[in-house]
C-alpha cells in the first residue's frame, strides 16, 4: 500500500522475534510446508560449531554421549528458542 519495500517481519512478541523479510519462507509458512532454510540459519546463528562437531564425534564413536554432553547439546537446542517454534519450521 505504501509502496516501501518491507524489511524485518516478527515472527514472536520479543524483539529478538525480528526476521529479514524473505517472501519464499513466508509463504512457505503460511502453506504449512515448513521452513528448512530458516531452521539452518537459527542454529547456524545459535549453536557452538566447535562444541558441536565435539558432540558428533563422541555420539559416533563407541564410547558414546555422557550426561555432560547431553547437558551440552541440550542447551544448545535451547538457545534455538521454543521447541515448538523449531518444529513449526520442520512441517512437511
Amino acid at each position: 500500500m505504501t509502496g516501501v519495500p518491507i524489511k524485518y517481519i516478527g515472527v514472536g512478541e520479543k524483539p529478538e522475534a525480528l526476521e529479514p523479510f524473505n517472501p519464499a519462507q513466508v509463504a512457505g509458512r503460511i502453506l504449512g510446508q515448513g521452513d528448512i532454510v530458516a531452521l539452518v540459519e537459527k542454529a547456524a546463528a545459535t549453536m557452538d560449531a566447535e562444541a558441536t562437531q565435539r558432540l558428533e564425534r563422541k555420539a559416533r564413536s563407541k564410547q558414546g554421549m555422557d550426561l555432560a554432553d547431553f547437558l551440552v547439546a541440550l542447551k544448545q537446542m535451547q538457545a534455538m528458542g521454543p521447541i515448538k517454534q523449531v518444529l513449526g519450521l520442520l512441517r512437511a
